[in-house]
């Protein structure tokens, strides 16, 4: 779903060929940013509520980093320490 008044580059387009770790063609929102002490972030691997993947490839990274930066909808102290 694409809103009209954002950005379209805030929606990062990603396929399996791109990212093998995925199975069916994905969209990143950059328009909502969560962040999340590590502490809870290791409870949550630790518990396999999540696993850890792959590193993006630098071309996807940069996408989703551009995309922050153009989201109106992100804290400037977010994209500071982007």
């Amino acid at each position: 779903m694409r809103r009209k008044f954002l950005p379209q580059e805030t929606l990062v387009e990603i396929s399996p060929e791109e990212y093998s770790e995925l199975t069916k063609e994905t969209i990143i929102d950059c328009n909502n940013c969560f962040i999340r002490p590590l502490s809870e972030i290791d409870e949550k691997l630790k518990n396999k509520e999540i696993r850890n993947h792959d590193d993006l490839p630098e071309q996807i990274l940069e996408k989703i980093i551009a995309g922050l930066h153009a989201s109106p909808m992100i804290a400037e102290d977010i994209k500071e320490m982007l």
